[in-house]
């Protein structure tokens, strides 16, 4: 596995390069064609966020067929109670046209602009409400799908967290295969999902296509990983909602972001670069997350999770510490009573106890695993747990507890927390 860690050079000058480090490099590619997406950042008021009754939405997909009709996708991308963004690109230009409604007869259509990568945001919708779908270019269209939007605060739902996908496809199916078992409402990558960021088809041969019949009716959001070396291929591809745009200038970054979903407040935070202070000085990206972290948005939500691509420790590659994540990061989330944090990086299972806010390293996406002889024996004070397996993490959302559990690719159970509002967890 490639070691050499071509951000780290302008990072160094600040912090020591992240002791989990696995990177590679690579030139931009294509611009940005995201024009059309929404700058809402999904801070419903359709319900009093302080109660909570934990009812079932009822909208997650009973099967997942997938559809072949077009070079990528369709995929589902940011979802709120009110809109949902759907993309896929063709080898061919053509018209741009999804046609939904409460069934297979549709009866409304939404448009976007001509050319090969299709982009549309469909607003005005019901909250958590079952639609059908098919995107259509030209004269093509998929076969019938379905998104559900967001539910309202107070219900109930189940997420899924993975991580490190890349180079190995065929493994990466068959954690993407065990996961729809699951029958997750959304879905958090962690990062690292190409091995190389400026080359444009690795997106659709390591990610797109592995995880295609997952995308076409579940949301899966991204923290942007080392391996995806900020290229613009990446925010061609994402419709994620805005976050500090002077982190890139002239670009919607999608790389750190944070929306709403039900109860839950989640905050993606791009943990590549200049992150953290440096002395006095904090850049950007930090000032962001300060205010964030601080938000109405997240401090009215019930629960709190951050994910980021680099841990803070880890067991299995040196000394495991990525000093801006451990020494900023960590402690922002504890002061502002995050329950837990969701990282990758290191290609393991891993729970770990920061100071007191529960941590998981999911780096076992379908990427290669940590060779066993640079993991400790003993394990460091941090990790409670550590498995090399490739596995992903379901988490399900309740009123007053959040269960978590590590699944691997066989479905064995791993590894199951019972967390509490108050961040405390019980592993059971």
């Amino acid at each position: 596995m490639n070691r050499t860690h071509a951000l780290a050079l302008a990072f160094a000058l600040a912090f020591a390069a992240s002791a989990c480090s696995d990177d590679g490099e690579a030139a931009d590619a294509d611009t940005d064609t995201d024009t059309d997406t929404d700058t809402d950042t999904d801070t419903d008021t359709d319900t009093d966020s302080s109660t909570c009754d934990g009812h079932d939405p009822g909208t997650r997909a009973d099967t997942y067929p997938e559809d072949l009709n077009f070079h990528v996708g369709p995929y589902l991308m940011h979802t709120t109670t009110r809109e949902v963004s759907i993309s896929w690109e063709t080898i061919a230009s053509g018209s741009t046209r999804v046609e939904y409604g409460a069934d297979e007869s549709y009866g409304l259509s939404a448009d976007g602009d001509v050319g090969t990568m299709h982009q549309v945001t469909i607003t005005g919708l019901e909250p958590e409400t079952l639609y059908h779908y098919r995107a259509c270019t030209a004269g093509t269209c998929t076969r019938d799908l379905t998104f559900a939007t967001a539910p309202l605060p107070g219900a109930s739902f189940r997420f899924a967290v993975l991580g490190d996908n890349r180079t190995y496809p065929d493994q990466h199916r068959d954690v993407i295969e065990r996961m729809l078992d699951a029958r997750p409402d959304l879905v958090v990558n962690v990062g690292d999902i190409v091995t190389d960021g400026g080359n444009r088809e690795e997106y659709k041969i390591e990610y797109f296509d592995p995880s295609r019949p997952l995308g076409h009716l579940v949301p899966v959001y991204v923290s942007i990983g080392n391996h995806e070396v900020n290229s613009d291929n990446f925010r061609d591809y994402m419709m994620f909602p805005p976050g500090p745009e002077v982190d890139y200038p002239g670009t919607r970054t999608e790389t750190s972001f944070s929306f709403t979903w039900g109860d839950v407040f989640f905050l993606i935070y791009d943990s590549n670069g200049l992150y953290a202070p440096v002395g006095e000085w904090k850049p950007e990206r930090f000032l962001w997350l300060e205010q964030e972290v601080a938000s109405e948005a997240a401090q009215r939500a019930r629960w709190r999770f951050a994910f980021m691509h680099h841990p803070p420790h880890c067991n299995c590659w040196e000394e495991g510490e990525a000093i801006g994540v451990r020494e900023a990061v960590m402690p922002l989330l504890r002061e502002h009573d995050f329950q837990a944090a969701f990282t990758g990086h290191t290609h393991d299972f891993e729970r770990l106890d920061v100071k007191g806010l529960l941590v998981y390293v999911t780096g076992g996406g379908g990427a290669g695993l940590e060779p066993i002889e640079e993991c400790r024996d003993p394990v460091i004070p941090e990790t409670q747990i550590y498995e090399l397996v490739h596995h992903f993490l379901q988490i399900d959302i309740d009123c007053e507890q959040a269960a978590i559990q590590a699944i691997d690719v066989n479905g064995t159970l791993l590894d199951e927390v019972e967390l509490g509002r108050d961040g405390s967890w019980t592993a059971k």
